[in-house]
């Protein structure tokens, strides 16, 4: 995993990331029964061991993640635009439960008006980042043609959108001479 020192200088997203490969990992070994023992932020020496995991006759094991198995070689990363439809009830709380499970939270927002205001946020926050030159370099550096193994391809269906969002922000200054 990549750190990205301007959209994420405190390294949240990160971490979240790094939780989101554990749960990987715990599901992988639900499917082949292994039983493990997880410790996190195990060195108080260094705090970017996110976590150490030990294969265990001992340990836990969650039989409950092993039909997710499917799951790990099927997810993908879409930058396209989501389908405008309802979720249903019984699939948020799903999703709800499924994170309380986890120890985190989880929310669903509904309401038409309170949708427009995280989308205003959003799109605020949107181009008060694009108004920093840092960011732009850190998102020109994921962008790339010959990205595959991370980052955003070119190719990628929102790079288009996503790039004349940011056009009118980006400033041309001749070169300098030397």
């Amino acid at each position: 995993m990549r750190a990205l020192p301007v959209v994420d200088p405190f390294d949240r997203e990160l971490l979240i990331s790094c939780g989101a490969a554990l749960f990987n990992l715990r599901v992988a070994l639900g499917r082949f029964r292994l039983a493990y023992a997880i410790t996190l932020f195990p060195s108080e020496s260094d705090p970017d061991i996110v976590a150490l995991v030990r294969v265990s006759r001992e340990g836990h094991w969650d039989a409950q993640l092993t039909g997710l198995f499917g799951a790990l070689t099927a997810r993908v990363t879409t930058r396209a635009p989501f389908v405008n439809e309802p979720i249903p009830a019984s699939l948020q709380q799903k999703l709800i439960d499924a994170c309380d499970a986890e120890g985190t939270m989880a929310c669903c927002v509904d309401g038409l008006v309170e949708r427009q205001a995280i989308a205003d946020l959003i799109a605020e926050s949107d181009q008060m980042q694009f108004a920093d030159p840092r960011f732009r370099r850190e998102l020109a550096s994921w962008i790339h043609p010959q990205r595959r193994n991370d980052g955003m391809p070119a190719y990628g269906t929102a790079v288009g959108g996503l790039l004349d969002f940011a056009s009118p922000l980006l400033k041309l200054r001749p070169h300098a001479s030397l």
